[in-house]
This record gives C-alpha cells, sequence and structure tokens, in this order.
C-alpha cells in the first residue's frame, strides 16, 4: 500500500443549472431537427439516427479502450484526468437501453436486410447465403453482449478506482491490469463485429475483412478527440483540472489524434487497395457508389476533411500544446467522424445506386440529441467523485511528465 496524500487534489465539479439547460436544448433541439426530418423524408432519418447513435456509442467505447491501454501497459499519461475517461463510459449503459427501440422499430428502414419481403428478389439473392450471420436474433445477442460486457468491464475499473482513492491499496491496480489484458482480446474480435453489424450491413450485399479495423479507428478517435475536449474545457482557469492536467498531458492526446489520424488513412486506402486490385464486382460497387451521383466531392472532400487539414494542423508542436488550437484539431476531428458515418450511412437509402449526398439541416438532429444526453451523463458522474484518481500509484508521475 502507498499513500499520496500530499500530492495535489483536483477541485470539486458541480454541475450548475446552467449546464443542466445547456445539454437539455441540445436534447430538444436534436429532436425537434429529427421530428423535421421525419416528417420530411423518414427513410432518410432512420439513418441519420443510426448516424447519431453510433457517434456517440463509439465516444463511449473510444473511453473503454482508453481505459484498457491505460491500465494494461500500467501507462500514467492518462491517470490525472482517468476520471473524465471513466465517466464517459457511463453513457454505455444509455447505449444498451437506447438499442431496443432503435433495433425493434427499425429494423427494416435503417437494415433492409432485416425486412426481406420488401426487398427485390434480386436484392433477396444476397441473402440467402448470409442468413447464418445476418439474422436479427444473432445480430442482437452480438452486439448487446459486446456493450454489456463493455459496460461490466467499465465499471468494475471505475469501482476499484473509487475504492482506491479510499484506501490507496494497490491491489486495485493490479486487478485493473488483469482484467484490461482479457478485455482487450475479447474487445478485438467483437468491436470488428459490432462495425460489421451496424454500418456494413447497412449494405448488406458489401463485405470487406478490413472494415472491422476501419471501424475500430473510427471509434477510437471518437473517443480520444471527445475526451481532449472535455479535458481541455476542466483544465481551463478554474476548472476542476486546473493545475493537474498540464500542457505536457494535452500534448499526449495531441499526439495520440495525430498518429490515428495517419492510422485511418493507412486502414482507408489499404480498403481500397485491396477492393480495386482485386476488381470483384461485388466489392468494387460500394466505392462506385460513392463516386457516382455526386458523391466524387464529397468522397474526395472526406479525404482531405478527415486526413489532409488534420494531419498538417496537428504536425505542429506548437498545436499539440495550446489549449485553443488543439481544442480546435480535436472538434475537427469528432466533426471527421460525423463524416465518415454520412459517407457510409445514406448511400444505402436506394441500394441499387443512384442516392445523391444532398445534405439537409435535421441530419444533425439525431447526433445533437444524442450529444445533450451524452453530455447530461457524463458530467452528472463526474460530478458524483474526486475528479482525480489522487491514490493511483502512477499519479506523481503523470504530474511531472515532462516532454
Amino acid at each position: 500500500m502507498s499513500g499520496h496524500h500530499e500530492l495535489p487534489e483536483g477541485r470539486p465539479y458541480v454541475l450548475t443549472g446552467k449546464a443542466k439547460q445547456l445539454f437539455g436544448a441540445l436534447l430538444l433541439a436534436g429532436l425537434l431537427l429529427a421530428g423535421i426530418g421525419f416528417s420530411s423524408d423518414a427513410p432518410r432519418a432512420w439513418k441519420t439516427v443510426v448516424m447519431g447513435y453510433m457517434l456517440v456509442t463509439y465516444v463511449g467505447l473510444g473511453a473503454a479502450f482508453i481505459l484498457a491501454i491505460g491500465h494494461v501497459t500500467n501507462a500514467a499519461w492518462g491517470v490525472g484526468f482517468r476520471r473524465l475517461t471513466e465517466a464517459m463510459t457511463c453513457i454505455l449503459p444509455v447505449s444498451i437501453v437506447a438499442y431496443f427501440p432503435l433495433v425493434l422499430a427499425g429494423r427494416g428502414h435503417i437494415w433492409a436486410w432485416m425486412a426481406p419481403e420488401s426487398l427485390s428478389p434480386a436484392l433477396r439473392h444476397f441473402i440467402v447465403s448470409k442468413t447464418w450471420y445476418l439474422n436479427v436474433p444473432g445480430f442482437m445477442v452480438r452486439d448487446l453482449f459486446f456493450l454489456g460486457f463493455v459496460t461490466v468491464a467499465t465499471q468494475l475499473w471505475r469501482r476499484w478506482s473509487l475504492a482506491q482513492d479510499k484506501t490507496a491499496d494497490d491491489r486495485y491496480t493490479r486487478w485493473s491490469a488483469k482484467l484490461a489484458a482479457g478485455f482487450l482480446v475479447v474487445w478485438a474480435v467483437l468491436i470488428c463485429m459490432f462495425g460489421f453489424d451496424m454500418l456494413m450491413s447497412l449494405d448488406f450485399r458489401w463485405f470487406s475483412s478490413m472494415f472491422g479495423i476501419y471501424s475500430f479507428v473510427g471509434c477510437f478517435l471518437s473517443g480520444l478527440s471527445a475526451l481532449t475536449l472535455l479535458t481541455l474545457y476542466h483544465r481551463r482557469p478554474g476548472g476542476a483540472l486546473e493545475g493537474i492536467v498540464g500542457v505536457n498531458n494535452i500534448h499526449d492526446l495531441g499526439k495520440l489524434m495525430f498518429g490515428f489520424t495517419v492510422f485511418w488513412v493507412y486502414i482507408g486506402f489499404g480498403q481500397l487497395l485491396i477492393i480495386w486490385y482485386g476488381g470483384i464486382p461485388d466489392e468494387t460497387y460500394f466505392f462506385k457508389q460513392r463516386w457516382d451521383t455526386g458523391w466524387a466531392a464529397v468522397s474526395l472532400g472526406m479525404i482531405c476533411y478527415r486526413f489532409v487539414i488534420p494531419f498538417f494542423f496537428l504536425m505542429r508542436r506548437k498545436v499539440k500544446r495550446n489549449p485553443v488550437l488543439l481544442a480546435i484539431g480535436a472538434a475537427w476531428i469528432l466533426s471527421a467522424e460525423f463524416y465518415d458515418l454520412y459517407w457510409i450511412a445514406i448511400p444505402t437509402l436506394k441500394l441499387g445506386g443512384g442516392q445523391g449526398p444532398t445534405p439537409v439541416l435535421w441530419d444533425l438532429g439525431p447526433a445533437l440529441a444524442c450529444a445533450g444526453v451524452f453530455l447530461y451523463v457524463t458530467h452528472s458522474v463526474f460530478a458524483a467523485n474526486k475528479t482525480v484518481p489522487s491514490q493511483d500509484p502512477r499519479y506523481d508521475e503523470f504530474l511531472h511528465l515532462h516532454q
């Protein structure tokens, strides 16, 4: 056992009425826009619902991965803002609850293969050989098991971390590392299957063995960029983490965002290159569909928006050490994930092709509503306990990190 009572504690965080009003306003604005979307174009609105759901769920899952990596590697770089990371994962129980109406009410509207009777004979032909995997019971069991598994693991980490705050017992650190080692093995398989189910099966004809890794990168970047934004907000003057999270600590977050931005384009280009080289029509049409009918500009724009701009922006050291500039970069990367989800989901409105991009304001509705819920849950949990795990044996190293 080791104590660290002489080290600085974070300020208590109070969830104010103004903050609750802001989060509530986001929720109401999102619901209003979503309502407009359903009244004007219901099939499209269903696609935007799964986009908003996946964006926020990916943020929670990405935070869980960050926790696991920190525990299994005995890393100090994330200890000081770990209470935020733990709070972010508390959106996952909400995702589990929301999963049921999403799938049961949206089954034929979001995932066309769930209502084969509404498909043409030519499209039903593609489902026949995939029913062993693409069936509603299996779909729900896989995804709910994954979300439940991650929720249980993250709640255990959080419980052990809070217990360590009271006892300063290092055994909780060892327990967390052991759980993280097993967690990552299961995670590697299930995060890919979650991407296959929720996103790749939007167009059940297409398949790519690399899509699981592609969706993982989006998940991690979503969680990392959201964590960066929250950390920067709470380390501001007067914030709960002022004097705890230093410039060297946010520099680490910037380097991770930069590195995984490069990894995203590596996986994305690798997927495109393999499919282009193979030349199999059942694979190449996915990219052809996102090039025709006005999608060429959107596809090229995504390369610039998701890779070129953040790559050159985050490359500079001073950007990663400047809170304002780093916040801009993190917000950009988080919005790029929504761009990516749009690029994946909207073309599936017409499985035969011909669906143009035609972005509209109410496409943002479900994402804004989900963001309001996420911010409320995260800050409610963050306010409920100590804002830093000051009894963690790596906390001192975190405070004295040098670049």
